[in-house]
């Protein structure tokens, strides 16, 4: 059934011609390196996204990897030679500029453009701010200690049934592990503390005062800790993971696009802008955070105190055996403007320069594919375009002359049908009407849709392998999980299987059996 699962899928490609490569490796129960591949391809007017397989990775190096991607297509019957992009995390074994899998992939094949997963950019802004500032460091640990704390059996107890004693007509909150690979996820903890943090207060204080075990000692170490500096992070979080969240759930849609990632991304930056620069939005949020910490009977810093962080002198004796600083130097909040100077504008600033250091591609390949999008300024501009068109040997003149009369069909079409041309996706469907006159264009704008912004495709085939292949399934020979995971993922293509082609297929393949199936 797998085989004629991959045999459709090859039929889809080999019509649509052109597709794209998503690849990513993990590991499984059995702590083997298993490495997924799918292809991306324009087919039926959708995008698809399709499973082909997983391979055991006994050598972590890019020829290997490659040459399994090699052979997991040409097993499928698809030219690895329409393949016209590329798209992998940032690890060096993938993403190499010299001997990474990318690099190997475009010595063989030139066309098969590279780009970096989107997704795993993202996450990249998030580690390097959390990382980097160490207000925000801190806040990160006190939400893990507090999750630890909270999660050991008895005190999760006191607190779910604190919970229901407080709030009885709403649904029971569970506090969330922090991820340490996706930082994105790291909303669902913060908004998780948010949402309880009238009953974490409670069941702190209750565990400190009335236990007289270790338990006290670590509630009141934690209770210590949680301030108006700590409140301050937490909304501060809240509102800007919260608008991340949108760009990183955009990413990881199947049909998602180059061109429309990077205008969200761009409002993203111009957005974290707007909120660094106009004070009366840092005044909404300080505000909302003033009225949280005196509900929560919080002691609020002085209004007017105007203080400075203490930066003691180490002595001499001791510089030899001390390599960080004392936490005595790093004093926390003492007034309510100190949160934007310590803590707001560092983080806002750091979101924003890692967001345009790591997408500021200077790719112009990649800025033709944006200008094929109709929410671009310079949607169908032909010398952003012409790189683009270049790259994928496109007829110039003829592309020249269709960039011409497309913008009056266009219009056309909105007056007559009432709708806007929104997206690429939107663009291509106008154009499969006149693809014989626009077809230059046409080639274009199938080959901009099928480069993946993400590689989060690939990473949902990791679900499936780890239900497959479990504790008790772990000796499973790599042919076997990947047929199962086929049918699994594909479930659209093998539920329309005929079965009785199925049953024929499995009978010619075995000719010794004793039972004759009709």
């Amino acid at each position: 059934m797998s085989r004629m699962v991959i045999k459709s899928i090859a039929n889809e490609v080999q019509k649509s011609k052109y597709f794209s490569v998503l690849a990513d490796e993990t590991k499984d129960i059995s702590k083997t390196e298993q490495l997924s591949v799918m292809v991306r391809y324009y087919y039926n007017n959708t995008v698809n996204e399709r499973f082909l397989g997983y391979a055991s990775c006994s050598e972590l190096n890019s020829k290997a990897s490659f040459e399994f991607i090699k052979k997991t297509l040409a097993a499928c019957g698809i030219n690895i030679q329409n393949c016209i992009a590329q798209t992998y995390d940032g690890a060096s074994v993938m993403s190499g500029h010299q001997n990474g899998v990318q690099a190997i992939f475009q010595t063989e094949v030139p066309k098969a453009l590279y780009t970096h997963c989107y997704n795993h950019r993202l996450n990249l802004v998030i580690v390097d701010v959390c990382k980097n500032i160490p207000e925000i460091e801190q806040f990160i640990t006190l939400l893990q200690q507090l999750y630890n704390f909270v999660s050991r059996s008895t005190v999760h107890m006191v607190f779910l049934d604190l919970q229901k004693k407080m709030f009885p007509k709403t649904k029971t909150i569970e506090l969330k592990k922090l991820c340490e690979t996706r930082w994105i996820c790291q909303i669902a903890a913060c908004v998780a503390v948010r949402e309880t943090f009238s009953v974490t207060l409670l069941l702190l204080n209750k565990i400190s005062v009335e236990s007289k075990s270790d338990r006290s000692m670590e509630a009141k170490s934690i209770l210590v800790h949680i301030n108006f500096e700590f409140i301050f992070c937490l909304h501060l979080f809240c509102d800007t993971f919260s608008q991340i969240k949108i760009v990183s759930d955009y990413l990881q849609f199947p049909n998602s696009d180059i061109g429309t990632s990077c205008i969200m991304v761009e409002s993203l930056i111009d957005y974290l802008k707007e909120f660094r620069t106009v004070d009366r939005l840092f005044n909404v949020l300080l505000e909302k955070v003033v009225l949280f910490t005196e509900i929560n009977n919080i002691l609020l810093p002085e209004e007017n105190l105007m203080c400075r962080r203490t930066h003691r002198k180490l002595p001499v004796r001791f510089a030899s055996y001390i390599t960080e600083l004392p936490t005595s130097e790093n004093s926390t909040v003492m007034c309510k403007n100190d949160v934007k100077i310590i803590i707001f504008n560092p983080v806002i600033d750091g979101m924003i320069n890692e967001l345009q250091r790591r997408f500021s591609d200077n790719n112009p390949i990649l800025s033709g594919i944006s200008s094929l999008n109709p929410q671009n300024k310079s949607f169908l501009d032909f010398q952003i375009l012409l790189p683009f068109a270049k790259h994928y040997d496109v007829d110039i003149e003829s592309l020249e002359s269709e960039l011409k009369l497309i913008p009056k069909l266009i219009k056309r079409h909105q007056i007559e049908k009432k709708t806007k041309i929104n997206t690429i996706l939107d663009f291509i469907q106008l154009l499969e009407c006149y693809k014989l006159a626009f077809s230059e264009l046409y080639l274009l704008c199938t080959i901009a849709i099928i480069i993946p912004p993400s590689s989060a495709g690939v990473e949902r085939t990791f679900s499936s392998l780890r239900q497959i292949k479990t504790y008790l399934r772990n000796k499973m020979i790599n042919s076997r999980p990947t047929d199962i995971a086929i049918l699994s993922i594909e479930k659209n293509i093998s539920k329309n299987l005929d079965m009785g082609k199925v049953v024929d297929k499995f009978s010619a393949a075995h000719h010794n059996r004793k039972i004759m199936l009709i």
